[in-house]
């Protein structure tokens, strides 16, 4: 049976769950009349869950960039009137995810010497092993830090270019969390000179 992007994803996910925040009515900020442009503390997050509210009135009428944290409402926020949302933080939409596996799966040869691996369609190709999947989601988490440290960059220019203030303590918490759970089963991984000798030992809880 081939492993898709999919399947890939799911493992993946398996491993960032836990450490995504469900935020409840945070206050973007109050309207002037004139300001179309709110962000929420903590980025990235996606539509699912989000609900925002003006007045604690629900309203669909903006735009999102999830990446950034950025909410853009068709027409001013009144005078006076309180912008605010509910929602998931520090959630990576499933296309983004599907660019860092994919960055994945072709690093694998360069990052850890295994076989050369492409995605074609949806599938992986050659079919990974075990031991191989498991290096992918392993590279992907890298790649996850890798994208939170930036995000902790564009979160301090963002600062300075809007005076709003991003949660960085809980992006920074996110990115030991992910540190914590990558860092022993990496160094097992990379440190075995057979790989097979690893496929056939490593306990259950640790392999893909």
């Amino acid at each position: 049976m081939a492993t898709t992007l999919t399947d890939l994803r799911t493992s993946l996910n398996r491993r960032l769950s836990g450490l995504s925040k469900y935020i409840s009515n945070e206050i973007l900020g109050t309207g002037d009349g004139s300001k179309t442009v709110f962000y929420v503390k903590m980025p990235p997050l996606t539509s699912t869950g989000l609900t925002v509210y003006i007045d604690g009135t629900a309203n669909t009428d903006y735009t999102l960039d999830g990446d950034y944290g950025r909410i853009t409402f068709d027409s001013a926020v009144a005078n006076g009137s309180v912008a605010s949302a509910s929602y998931k933080g520090l959630t990576f939409h499933s296309n983004d995810l599907d660019d860092i596996i994919t960055e994945a799966v072709e690093d694998l040869y360069k990052n850890y010497n295994e076989r050369s691996f492409t995605i074609s369609g949806s599938n992986v190709s050659p079919e990974p092993n075990t031991i191989e999947k498991r290096l992918i989601i392993q590279q992907c988490v890298v790649n996850l830090l890798d994208n939170l440290t930036l995000q902790l960059t564009l979160d301090a220019i963002r600062t300075s270019q809007t005076g709003f203030s991003f949660d960085t303590t809980a992006r920074a918490e996110m990115m030991k969390k992910l540190r914590d759970k990558l860092s022993d089963e990496l160094d097992y991984a990379i440190n075995q000179q057979n790989m097979s000798a690893i496929h056939s030992n490593t306990p259950e809880d640790l392999i893909y």
